[in-house]
């Protein structure tokens, strides 16, 4: 007959807490991620966008991407 350790209930309980941290963190995280992504796409359209106010490409970016390629 085995005997249930208060020390283990609260260990397992622990331990469930923060594999659900770990669900919540990593939701957040892509929703993040996406975020970025959406931000950086709205920002390239507006330095194409000759009618977008300081939103003009910086030389140093231009010469920078050209050198890649």
């Amino acid at each position: 007959m085995e005997r249930e350790d208060p020390l283990d209930d609260k260990v397992q309980a622990a331990a469930e807490e923060m594999e659900a941290e770990i669900e919540e963190l990593e939701e957040r995280s892509a929703e993040v991620g996406e975020d970025i992504e959406a931000t950086e796409a709205d920002w390239k359209r507006k330095q194409a966008d000759p009618g977008v106010p300081g939103a003009e490409p910086d030389e140093e970016e231009d010469a920078g991407d050209d050198a890649g390629q």
